[in-house]
């Protein structure tokens, strides 16, 4: 039985730690609205975003900005469906298109970060004949959190079939985007200390590369064993021995149950050392973009977070 959900907050609520379901898939271009509305409907039926209204937005190339609020979580997945629909069929894309959105607070005196967020981004298409990279992230803060992200993940493999490549879940961030500045900047403080918690991306900076490797490890690990192979890693037949058949691709799992990995903490420690043995696995398929993801940070953050678990000894 996996521990209870308990979610941590920081920065005075605006940044908090939730259950997080990272996943990505590479398409035909023909194939990216039956495949977002698999997608969309998969969500609303697993119940992975059962919030009571939705603030949304839309970040795209050459585009200011649209915000929408108080939509129904029916109505705020067919938007998405729509719009990066929509994107997928213009030839040339310079960078990729965000919809985000995060469940509203029950209470105007709220003030914290929701739990409850899911982001979908339409990679860049720097050239027609590419295909689609889709990328899906979700954080969930309910009792069953891990359960139906589980669910949700599952009910996609078995779906989707040969368009996906891989999926991670675990602990993340999830921040208040409209604290947003602040709450980057105390997730670059956290980052190194909370080695479990992956880092929360709200415009979705480097979802165009995620089907070129593996970012980052986390709780549970899945990956297409087609896709694997199509990287063409070294050692790749080896690191797929590995894994445990899992609807069509393969799994695998850090630890018993998901963590934190504080450093802080002795009693994280034999777990932050099976985390670190998994990414020492996984070494042959990462690939970590070098890009700005955070306003402020500074980039050898980002390098030192990318290769964390390089400091650990198992």
């Amino acid at each position: 039985m996996l521990v209870p959900v308990v979610l941590r907050y920081f920065a005075d609520g605006a940044l908090c730690a939730a259950p997080k379901l990272d996943l990505t898939i590479k398409a035909e271009r023909g194939e990216v609205e039956r495949i977002l509305k698999i997608m969309c409907s998969t969500i609303e039926r697993t119940g992975a975003f059962a919030v009571r209204s939705v603030s949304g937005y839309k970040i795209a190339f050459n585009q200011s900005t649209q915000f929408r609020k108080n939509l129904t979580p029916n109505l705020a997945l067919d938007w998405i469906c729509s719009e990066l629909t929509k994107a997928s069929q213009t030839a040339v894309r310079q960078s990729g298109t965000t919809l985000a959105l995060a469940g509203l607070p029950y209470s105007k005196n709220e003030n914290t970060a929701p739990a409850d967020s899911l982001r979908m981004t339409l990679g860049s298409c720097p050239f027609p004949d590419d295909p689609a990279i889709l990328n899906l992230s979700c954080t969930f803060g309910a009792a069953t959190a891990w359960s139906t992200l589980e669910g949700l993940r599952d009910n996609l493999l078995l779906t989707l079939g040969p368009p996906f490549c891989s999926s991670t879940l675990g602990y993340g961030f999830v921040c208040d985007v409209n604290r947003f500045v602040s709450a980057a900047a105390q997730m670059e403080l956290l980052c190194m200390r909370y080695l479990g918690l992956d880092l929360h991306d709200p415009f979705g900076g480097y979802s165009s590369l995620q089907a070129r490797g593996v970012r980052s490890i986390n709780w549970q690990v899945c990956l297409a064993g087609a896709w694997v192979n199509s990287l063409g890693a070294s050692s790749s037949t080896n690191l797929l021995k590995g894994g445990t058949p899992h609807h069509g691709s393969l799994l695998w799992k850090a630890s018993d149950q998901p963590s934190y990995c504080d450093r802080n903490d002795p009693a994280d420690h034999p777990t932050i050392a099976a985390y670190a043995a998994l990414d020492a696995q996984f070494e042959p398929l990462k690939f970590v973009p070098r890009l700005p993801w955070f306003p402020g940070w500074d980039e050898s953050t980002i390098e030192r977070w990318a290769t964390r678990w390089h400091e650990i000894s198992a």
